[in-house]
């Protein structure tokens, strides 16, 4: 069986979830259904990563979904929202969020599912100070011993992998101050990635050709390779790579992918090979 440390930001497309498993070694599949209004659509997406031997991470929006995949969801890794300090899925103020947790964390036990809480959207200051608020909310509200992991995401800041964010001395900084505010929980990071668009020299001057920089695939490919092994060393539980496919432009949006846009399924790039075997 594969590595569920190995995780990739996908859908549950069946002509490819065993190549994933196969050839390059994935062993957990992070899919959102927290925007899905079709329980049964939801439910055989999950089905369909569990029968190709893969881990599901699911990220959904409440107890009440957690409770409508009752009978499918055993066993799995549960993730409450998608960046919730952050504008892509819908901003939560961090005691709005812990307000959902308790309810959440009830409907996971009842269904036998594992909940993650947090998913940050990175490991900035603005980031870990909404999970430092939403936790404090939720302590008053649980006993300590109610068992719930949290999970973050990280991208990288200017044109090295090893760059801090502003005011961190290291990444190993980060994520000892990470490993501060939540204490003895485990943790795991569903997000991270590197892109090939185009990004500026000097934000605060317009996108003139000279006024650019890109990361090649084998780039890409190099950074992931070496992240890999740098969040299994800081001893994060998971790690999930985002994403399975590029967009249609050139936009740092639609350039996280491990394979190419195109009609040819299989069309990957040089980061689908990063997992080790």
């Amino acid at each position: 069986m594969p590595d569920p440390f190995y995780g990739l930001n996908a859908g549950a497309d069946p002509g490819l979830l065993p190549a994933l498993r196969d050839d390059l070694h994935f062993g957990r599949i992070r899919i959102g259904v927290h925007r899905s209004l079709h329980p049964w659509a939801d439910a055989e997406a999950i089905l369909a990563i569990l029968t190709a031997g893969l881990q599901p991470l699911v990220i959904v929006r409440d107890a009440h979904q957690v409770l409508a995949l009752e009978g499918i969801i055993s066993g799995c890794d549960v993730e409450l929202w998608n960046e919730p300090d952050g504008t892509v899925d819908g901003h939560y103020q961090p005691g709005n969020y812990a307000r959902m947790v308790s309810a959440f964390l009830a409907a996971c036990q009842r269904v036998g599912a594992v909940p993650w809480i947090g998913a940050i959207s990175n490991l900035h200051h603005s980031g870990l100070a909404w999970l430092q608020e939403m936790l404090a909310a939720v302590s008053f509200r649980l006993a300590p011993a109610e068992a719930f992991g949290v999970s973050a995401h990280w991208y990288p800041v200017g044109r090295s992998r090893l760059n801090a964010h502003s005011g961190f001395s290291s990444r190993a900084d980060e994520v000892e101050e990470l490993k501060w505010i939540i204490g003895e929980r485990p943790w795991g990071i569903s997000e991270f990635g590197f892109h090939t668009a185009p990004q500026l020299l000097i934000r605060w001057l317009p996108r003139w050709r000279w006024n650019t920089w890109a990361w090649t695939d084998q780039q890409v490919a190099d950074n992931i390779a070496q992240e890999w092994e740098f969040w299994r060393t800081q001893g994060a539980n998971f790690c999930c790579l985002y994403q399975i496919t590029d967009g249609q432009e050139n936009i740092a949006e639609d350039r996280f992918g491990i394979r190419r846009c195109c009609t040819d399924p299989f069309n990957w790039k040089p980061s689908a090979f990063t997992v080790p075997a």
